[in-house]
């Protein structure tokens, strides 16, 4: 079977890949290979994206996908946007529950960009479009094991009324489903899929 590396340490992103490539019947193995790469600042995750893109295929010189997501809050002007990650560790979801006391508005949506790097370093970009919801009043204590992060336990998806990390299996992969036209993995697979890459 072929490998696709995955340049991220989340587990999470790998097997949300690898059931999207199951699913669609595409046989290959995600190997997660964590990197380190460090993050450059910039206005969208999607510059982070590909920048993580160019430094993992100059370390590894092989195809591989790389991942990069934002959250923007619209309260706090799309804050923390392609900082989610650095912002998180500082914070934590409680950080961000805390950042919001005070606001009626809580709207806030995910952004992820999956790049594709082919064996001759060229990028493909698929983008998701925006996964909409509110931040929590409070931080949920549920373990998921395929969160992707801890903003999962503050995030609640528009049409629901609970963090993900509440959603059963069943309720996730429904979630999934229901917004799988948008989703940057799901734009990656359907393209993947009719090609030999």
């Amino acid at each position: 079977m072929n490998k696709l590396i995955f340049a991220t340490s989340n587990s999470g992103k790998v097997a949300s890949l690898q059931r999207y490539l199951d699913s669609a019947g595409v046989r290959v193995e995600v190997v997660g290979q964590s990197l380190d790469i460090i993050e450059i600042q910039a206005d969208t995750a999607l510059e982070v994206a590909r920048a993580k893109a160019t430094e993992a295929y100059r370390r590894l010189g092989c195809r591989l996908v790389v991942d990069d997501s934002e959250l923007r809050i619209v309260a706090l002007n799309g804050f923390p946007g392609p900082y989610q990650k650095a912002m998180t560790e500082k914070l934590g979801p409680e950080g961000f529950v805390r950042l919001l006391q005070g606001y009626d508005d809580r709207r806030a949506y995910f952004i992820s960009n999956l790049i594709f790097v082919d064996d001759s370093g060229r990028q493909y970009e698929f983008s998701d479009d925006p996964y909409w919801g509110e931040i929590a009043d409070v931080v949920d204590q549920t373990e998921c094991e395929d969160a992707w992060g801890p903003l999962w336990r503050i995030f609640i998806p528009s049409g629901l009324d609970v963090p993900i990390s509440q959603l059963s299996r069943a309720e996730f992969e429904a979630y999934n489903r229901a917004k799988d036209d948008g989703d940057a993995y799901r734009k990656f697979v359907d393209w993947y899929k009719d090609r030999s890459v």
